[in-house]
């Protein structure tokens, strides 16, 4: 077994681990028994995990600038590790030019075939079990990889053409030069199946490599497929999305009514495609967290609802549209579940639109009924732009509030814009559950507040700038 052989195991053989434990974890929450085991082994993995996250995961070495970062400890170890390894076998056993070339265009095409599955990134990071922004950032790390080695093959060729003694017609600086240009550009795949082919035949290990992305196709397809059903009945085409617009227009509710019902689980977002909205929509579909659900008897969904806050093009589009019920295809839904079970504490931080994400899991939260569900304290910090936003979410808080009677384990802390009276105030409900604080978040004064109690503790942090991001910190 050679270097690239090694290289491309080891990448196959981290794709299948992945996978595997996907799967494991899927049949955990079905099976009792696994379910039970991935407990225990979580109970006594618990200090070396948080020891990791804090260390590590949470860690930066870089905080985020223009065009990079945030990276973390474990994201520079896990990149050091992959661009050393394939420098490393970028030389090993590599004496003259030409085999340097060879190499790095083996090396391409590994690094290739990861990249084949990424049209949906939510689609295989639920696959592999991982967050769809870390499968993200794996994905442009493949795909600068992919471009460094494709150049280095190129140009090593092309030099080698140029300073062969060969005619430029012989059929040696023919297949040097296809070669060395197919690597050079975006069309690869569509215009240089012969150089494909020549780097196959000279490396066959590559076809039992692609058995790993095989695998993942088929699975793709079965997922597609699932995709499929979700949108087709005996009795219609497509599902059935009503738009519910806020008294100012700040925000919009997507009621969709489901062709099929389907589980949905907290922390789940939601592909979908309407094209009565326009040519430009008929193109094109926009991913949305999953904000509430109403299920039937059997505990599927049957009705979704999605927030979504004006911008521009597509949510604009939504917004002003005739309010009249629209066709509507769905993708999904995406998103690995969070396991709330274990613990005795729980702030949820968000500000603006970003209370959507969040609901799904207090909803989720407050529904259960486990042996900790009499002691469990959730308490939820929202900042909004204008006491209006309340609106938005209105009706879904009071229900909420009565799922909740009898425990009254939820708070709410409302913070918004500052008034004449600058002291916290309840708010419409009963046992004061919810607060009016005006002012801005102060997150030191909070997350130290919240720290200072005994028991296990999550704090989910949702703010929507430029992109979604969820942090978690866990303590004891």
């Amino acid at each position: 077994m050679d270097s690239i052989q090694i290289y491309a195991a080891a990448i196959g053989g981290i794709l299948l681990l992945l996978l595997a434990q996907s799967m494991i974890r899927q049949l955990g929450y079905r099976i009792m028994f696994l379910s039970r085991l991935a407990r225990f082994f979580a109970h006594i993995t618990q200090r070396p995990w948080f020891f990791f996250l804090k260390h590590f995961v949470y860690s930066f070495i870089l905080k985020r600038k223009t065009f990079i970062g945030p990276i973390s400890r474990s994201e520079f170890i896990a990149q050091l590790i992959y661009w050393g390894g394939t420098a490393t076998c970028n030389m090993f056993k590599v004496t003259t030019t030409s085999a340097a070339g060879t190499r790095a265009g083996q090396l391409a095409v590994v690094n290739l075939a990861l990249l084949f599955f990424g049209r949906r990134f939510e689609l295989l990071s639920d696959l592999l079990g991982i967050q769809s922004a870390t499968y993200r950032r794996i994905h442009q790390t493949v795909g600068l990889m992919t471009c460094l080695q494709g150049s280095v093959h190129a140009l090593l060729n092309i030099r080698r053409a140029i300073s062969t003694s060969y005619e430029l017609g012989s059929p040696k600086a023919e297949v040097d030069n296809t070669a060395g240009s197919s690597w050079y550009g975006s069309d690869f795949l569509h215009s240089s199946n012969e150089s494909m082919l020549c780097v196959y035949y000279k490396t066959p290990f590559y076809l039992e490599h692609l058995c790993v992305g095989d695998a993942l196709a088929s699975l793709t397809g079965e997922k597609y497929f699932i995709v499929a059903l979700r949108n087709v009945s005996a009795s219609r085409i497509g599902c059935r999305a009503e738009i519910l617009r806020s008294r100012d227009k700040s925000a919009a509710q997507i009621m969709i009514l489901l062709n099929r019902p389907f589980k949905v689980r907290a922390g789940m977002s939601l592909h979908i495609w309407i094209p009565g909205l326009g040519i430009r929509s008929f193109f094109g579909s926009h991913s949305f967290p999953i904000a509430w659900w109403e299920n039937d008897m059997q505990g599927r969904a049957k009705v979704i609802s999605l927030l979504v806050k004006p911008k521009s093009g597509f949510t604009k589009r939504l917004l002003y549209s005739k309010p009249h019920q629209l066709r509507t295809f769905i993708e999904g839904p995406y998103g690995v579940p969070i396991d709330f079970l274990g613990y005795d504490r729980i702030l949820m931080v968000a500000t603006g639109i970003g209370i959507a994400a969040q609901l799904s899991y207090l909803k989720e939260l407050v529904g259960m009924k486990d042996e900790k569900r009499s002691t469990r304290t959730l308490y939820v910090v929202w900042q909004v732009d204008d006491e209006s936003n309340l609106d938005w979410v209105h009706q879904w808080m009071d229900q909420l509030l009565l799922m909740d009677r009898g425990v009254y384990m939820l708070k709410f802390g409302i913070y918004v814009p500052p008034s004449d009276n600058e002291a916290p105030t309840a708010w419409n409900s009963e046992h004061n559950r919810i607060w009016k604080i005006p002012g801005t978040i102060n997150p030191e004064k909070i997350v130290g507040n919240w720290w200072s109690d005994n028991g296990k503790a999550l704090i989910t942090v949702l703010i929507l700038q430029q992109f979604l991001q969820i942090k978690k910190f866990v303590t004891e």
